[in-house]
């Protein structure tokens, strides 16, 4: 963040809109905080910094409560790993970079089958010819998930072993 954000203002000479600039910063807030923890440093973020938007981590969880926050204070937010459709369905101002997580499991479980079916058809070779030799690779593939009891998990990750089924 800090890293985009110099060179926003340096190399781009901050953010434009219109037929303004504006020179950008912003104020970091851990998110190794839980629940009501990060929201409210997150009001005292934007009103201590006048944020005129704001950006959450990596958390769907923590994400989730950003979004009321940034929503409550009235900010745009954007979201960069935040992967539980219902971080961006709450309201009309979050906005995320990724895709929801049954996009990105399933198409990783696609791409997995599709290499097995490359070494099935002898059209590729596997790094381990002991572990998925031709004709045999795609059946000899194990998937085993681990489900956490977290927000994240509980609503992407439920469907997840019908995704390998699929492939």
């Amino acid at each position: 963040m800090k890293l985009f954000l110099d060179w926003m203002n340096t190399e781009r000479g901050g953010l434009r809109v219109g037929n303004k600039t504006y020179g950008l910063r912003y104020v970091w807030v851990v998110d190794h905080q839980k629940n009501w923890h990060i929201t409210k440093a997150i009001a005292h973020a934007i009103r201590g910094a006048h944020a005129d938007f704001t950006f959450a981590g990596y958390s769907s969880d923590l994400s989730a409560y950003a979004a009321k926050q940034s929503f409550a204070a009235g900010k745009v937010m954007m979201t960069w790993g935040a992967a539980t459709p219902s971080v961006h369905s709450q309201n009309n101002l979050t906005f995320g970079f990724l895709p929801p997580a049954p996009i990105f499991s399933s198409s990783s479980l696609a791409a997995i089958a599709t290499a097995a079916d490359a070494i099935d058809a002898g059209l590729s070779t596997s790094v381990d010819q002991n572990r998925c030799a031709p004709g045999s690779c795609k059946s000899s593939i194990r998937v085993g998930f681990i489900q956490a009891n977290a927000l994240y998990t509980k609503t992407n990750c439920l469907a997840a072993p019908g995704w390998a089924d699929t492939y």
